[in-house]
C-alpha cells in the first residue's frame, strides 16, 4: 500500500502548468425559478479558501437579475455593446475554442473589473421583457482572470441552461501556468509521461496481486 501511495503523491507532479478543470453542478437563480436554485454562490476556482468571485441574484419585485461580484484582483472579458466601446460594456458570453490570454486581437473585447466595467449582470427579466442581458442563449462561457500568490491565471465557466430566472454553471477550468492561454472548453488530456506512468501502476498492482 505504501507503493501505491507514493505514485499517487507522484501524478499531481506530472499535471504542473496543466489545464484544472473541474465539473460543477451549481444553479443560480431567484428564490421562485425552477428548477430549485442558489440565490448566491461563492466561487474559489483554485480551492485556496480565497474566494475569486460571487454568482448573486437580485429582484426589485418587477425585476430579477444574475450578477457577479468580485475584487478587483479578479477580471472578466467584457465587450463592447453594439461594437461602440462608447456605448458601454458588457460581460462578453464566448463561444467555445476562444483563446484566452492577456493579448485579446479583437479590439471590442477587454478584461476589466467589476468596477471598472461598471457591473457584471449576467441575465435579468421584467414583466416587459421574458429576458434580456448578454447570457440570455446558452451554452456560453465566461471567461475570467484570477490572481494567485501575485501572478495571474486564465480560466473558463461553462454556462448552460439559461432561462429567465437563472443558470446552471457546468464547468470551472483555469491554466496553473501563470500567465498562460487557456481556450475556452479545453480540458485536461492525458501526458505521455501520466499514460506511462499509469500503465507502470496497473503493471505493480498486477504483480503486487500475483505476490498476494
Amino acid at each position: 500500500m505504501m507503493k501505491i501511495g507514493i505514485i499517487y503523491c507522484l501524478l499531481p507532479n506530472l499535471l504542473n502548468g496543466a489545464i484544472i478543470y473541474r465539473a460543477t453542478d451549481i444553479r443560480i437563480g431567484s428564490a421562485a425559478s425552477s428548477p430549485t436554485s442558489q440565490q448566491f454562490v461563492d466561487l474559489d476556482i483554485n480551492q485556496d479558501s480565497i474566494i475569486d468571485w460571487r454568482l448573486g441574484t437580485g429582484s426589485s419585485g418587477i425585476y430579477s437579475a444574475v450578477g457577479i461580484n468580485a475584487p478587483e484582483t479578479t477580471k472578466f472579458i467584457y465587450q463592447a455593446i453594439e461594437e461602440d466601446v462608447a456605448m458601454g460594456r458588457e460581460i462578453a458570453p464566448l463561444p467555445k475554442d476562444f483563446l484566452v490570454s492577456e493579448e485579446l486581437t479583437e479590439p471590442q473585447f477587454a478584461f476589466l473589473s467589476i468596477t471598472d466595467g461598471l457591473g457584471g449582470v449576467l441575465l435579468s427579466s421584467s414583466p416587459s421583457f421574458e429576458s434580456n442581458g448578454a447570457f440570455d442563449f446558452d451554452p456560453a462561457y465566461l471567461a475570467f482572470q484570477i490572481e494567485i500568490n501575485g501572478n495571474s491565471h486564465f480560466g473558463y465557466a461553462l454556462i448552460e441552461e439559461v432561462t429567465a430566472s437563472g443558470a446552471s454553471i457546468s464547468a470551472l477550468a483555469w491554466n496553473s501556468e501563470p500567465g498562460s492561454p487557456i481556450r475556452t472548453g479545453a480540458i485536461p488530456e492525458p501526458s505521455a509521461s501520466l499514460l506511462s506512468l499509469s500503465a507502470v501502476l496497473l503493471l505493480t498492482l498486477h504483480r503486487w496481486r500475483k505476490a498476494v
